[in-house]
């Protein structure tokens, strides 16, 4: 399945400037799309191929992405967004030692000033982390 949000909004060069400075995919996987015409049809082989999820490759073709910005702490490597509420977004994202998928709730920067919201956010996680069964995480 294509993701029609991934269409190219930038040159070839900077796709491949982005790719790299992000740390998603080795020097070895990206050399065989250089090969490629960059085009919908090179990011969306990239998709099908499994190499970049259709998350990933929308941030790299609109240059919304820094270095290593798929990455938590070295620890997690952004899959997808799951959502968004009003104070915090929700990411799939992949441990890379355990080799799993986890859902992680990141606090809006927005919200870490205002009183107690931080107090709030950390309560909901305890509680969130009492659950124990097999449906949940």
């Amino acid at each position: 399945m294509h993701d029609q949000k991934t269409v190219p909004k930038t040159t070839v060069g900077v796709f491949f400037d982005h790719l790299v400075s992000s740390g998603l995919l080795s020097e070895n996987v990206i050399a065989r799309y250089r090969k490629v015409a960059y085009n919908r049809q090179l990011v969306q082989q990239m998709i099908a191929d499994g190499v970049l999820t259709a998350f990933q490759a929308r941030h790299l073709v609109s240059g919304r992405c820094r270095d290593r910005a798929f990455f938590i702490d070295e620890k997690y490597k952004i899959v997808d967004s799951i959502g968004r509420g009003g104070t915090a977004r929700v990411l799939l994202c992949e441990h890379l030692k355990l080799e799993r998928f986890v859902a992680i709730k990141l606090l809006d920067r927005s919200f870490e000033k205002r009183p107690g919201a931080v107090e709030r956010f950390m309560r909901e996680a305890r509680t969130a982390a009492k659950f124990d069964h097999p449906h949940v995480g």
